[in-house]
């Protein structure tokens, strides 16, 4: 048995148009987690004017040198994805000493795969699988809201694109994907978890542009993960994802996590933690010892 796992109990990601007081009978042991959900008496909300209210966590020095854009996957919101890694990591928690963490909440819209009913999402799409064509309206508006939020919320107020890290969780990794490697490639980096491109995803075709035009393809690295039980997003489309991503020019690390399926574990939330602190080094430990 798995302990320290927790499972996003979603039925909107599945493509299949239920009835409504089907819809959301097994997503009981989400609501039940969500009655305890609450922030953190650290956390903080600032008012965005393109993404809203959103979620930061701060760093635990006084001092911030870095941040990391965490996206939750679709239905969900900033709120629900902190406290799920709050309960995954417990005592360990989810914060660094030098690097803030901001959740974001997609912004509630017609989704497809719910047959036209609103969720929070970030965008649309036709079904839960890379193999249908990709809504490139819907993923580029969100695209530049979010690339608009790195620009006036953080490099505006001080913060690198090189100490800036993007990620997230299934539609969340996604949708970071598309920010960094089209938007964004000065950022630090990327992760994803449980996370897929469509086969013909703008991402993809970008990376080609820039190879055949000899641009400077010196681009950011990319950490994955994705479970090998995975029936919501199967484990072939995140892999594939992957490898059409390093066939592209992208360099990085996949790791399969054995038994598990469409959750946040803390396995990887440890891999992931180490992975940021060494593509965001506290600057502090770096500066030279005064004599």
């Amino acid at each position: 048995m798995i302990t320290n796992s927790y499972k996003l109990l979603f039925n909107q990601q599945l493509y299949i148009c239920m009835p409504i007081h089907l819809k959301f009978s097994s997503f009981s042991a989400f609501r039940i987690k969500k009655q305890t959900i609450m922030a953190s008496k650290n956390s903080f909300t600032i008012d965005s004017h393109v993404l809203g209210s959103v979620i930061v966590e701060p760093q635990t020095n006084h001092k911030k040198s870095a941040s990391v854009i965490f996206l939750h996957g679709s239905g969900g919101s900033g709120l629900e994805l902190k406290s799920s890694l709050q309960f995954v990591m417990g005592s360990k928690k989810m914060a660094f000493p030098h690097i803030e963490l901001i959740y974001p909440t997609a912004p509630l819209q017609p989704y497809t795969p719910l047959c036209g009913e609103k969720s929070n999402v970030w965008f649309d799409r036709k079904a839960v699988h890379a193999n249908v064509e990709e809504d490139r309206k819907s993923v580029d508006l969100m695209s530049q809201k979010i690339y608009t939020f790195i620009e006036d919320e953080l490099v505006a107020k001080g913060t690198p694109y090189n100490r800036i890290i993007i990620g997230g969780f299934s539609m969340g990794g996604a949708m970071a994907l598309h920010v960094i490697y089209r938007y964004c490639p000065q950022l630090a980096g990327v992760f994803t978890l449980s996370s897929f491109l469509n086969y013909d995803s703008l991402v993809y075709d970008d990376l080609k542009t820039r190879r055949s035009l000899a641009i400077d393809n010196t681009l950011p690295p990319l950490f994955s993960c994705h479970g090998d039980c995975d029936d919501l997003v199967s484990f072939e489309d995140g892999k594939g994802t992957f490898d059409n991503l390093l066939a592209n020019g992208v360099s990085g690390e996949f790791h399969t996590i054995k038994g598990i399926g469409h959750e946040i574990q803390k396995f990887e939330i440890d891999k992931l933690r180490n992975w940021i602190l060494s593509r965001l080094e506290n600057n502090e430990d770096l500066s030279p010892t005064s004599s």
